[in-house]
């Protein structure tokens, strides 16, 4: 029912194995892949400025409907793209100061500035994988906080421009009409060529002069529409990606000697007055940011191979249009 740890791996990769096992009563938010033991928060999180408890009794589908119903909000998971979508009828504001629970960190849910938000990443991936959550959690120290913030800038591009190519594809292969579980455009392109011979345009005299206008122009045009969104998405990406790899292997580097030194975590828990007592949860924190700094070059590598998938497919599909 997803490819985590805790639970039964299937070929899709996803939060489920099929579109209809949400609906199983023994799935609990809990023993869903995007939470391994220990990871998954239960307490309380935010939509909207409601507060929304997370029970262990909770499967995924009840606390859609809690979540409506405390606060208006629709929720639903695509189990196409494997991803939470959120809708409400005005712009959504998910996560408050003092939230207990991790439900929207592990579902890849930010405020976006809109009355929909979608997970950032696919949230059945394996958390033993790149994962593209790279958010920093806040240490309350200063000299943590402070070295793990010049981490924002390139991690947060990072995720962003693959966010773009995968979103990019994906409504390509909607507009294109491709079936599920297949990868490539190519053929989607190819046959816009069909699209194209209905386009016509009409001229029409009249006592004023003319008419003109085109007619069937409509499906191919958002199709092209879409196709070129994903194609700049993913020039975005090439032109950025050099100067970024040299900027986040430095950075993870320079970071991760700086926060791994055991007396100068002493000394800076010291500092910041932290209680012995809160030490080792503070630490906790430092290392799951030291853990997600190091996989940041694997998925700057994964998106090097995404888009070594979309360059060899655009230009099949430009040879094959020859």
């Amino acid at each position: 029912m997803g490819c985590g740890l805790s639970v039964k791996a299937n070929d899709s990769c996803k939060l489920f194995e099929t579109e209809d096992s949400i609906k199983e009563d023994n799935l609990t938010v809990d023993k869903l892949p995007w939470a391994l033991p220990k990871r998954f928060k239960f307490g309380f999180f935010s939509v909207n400025d409601e507060k929304i408890k997370v029970e262990k009794i909770h499967t995924l589908q009840t606390l859609f409907d809690i979540i409506e119903m405390e606060s208006g909000v629709k929720v639903r998971y695509d189990f196409e793209i494997d991803r939470l979508i959120l809708e409400g009828t005005n712009e959504l504001k998910l996560g408050a100061k003092g939230d207990t629970s991790n439900f929207l960190k592990l579902g890849g849910l930010k405020s976006n500035g809109q009355n929909v938000v979608k997970s950032k990443f696919p949230i059945g991936k394996n958390p033993g994988e790149p994962v593209d959550d790279m958010d920093m959690e806040e240490i309350d120290v200063a000299y943590f906080d402070d070295a793990f913030s010049k981490a924002a800038g390139p991690l947060g591009t990072t995720i962003e421009l693959r966010t773009n190519i995968s979103d990019g594809r994906q409504g390509a292969k909607d507009a294109l009409e491709i079936p599920p579980g297949v990868k490539t455009i190519k053929e989607g392109l190819v046959a816009l060529k069909k699209d194209v011979e209905t386009l016509r345009f009409e001229f029409v005299p009249s006592v004023q002069g003319f008419q003109a206008k085109f007619t069937g122009a409509e499906t191919c045009q958002s199709k092209i529409e879409a196709v070129m969104t994903f194609i700049e998405a993913v020039q975005g990406a090439m032109e950025a990606l050099p100067q970024l790899t040299e900027d986040v292997n430095d950075l993870v580097e320079e970071v991760k000697t700086k926060v791994t030194e055991p007396s100068q975590i002493t000394d800076a828990l010291k500092e910041a007055n932290v209680p012995p007592m809160a030490w080792p949860g503070k630490i906790n924190l430092v290392w799951e940011n030291v853990q997600k700094l190091t996989k940041a070059p694997a998925v700057i590598s994964d998106m090097k191979n995404e888009l070594d998938s979309a360059i060899g497919d655009l230009k099949g599909a430009a040879e094959a249009l020859q």
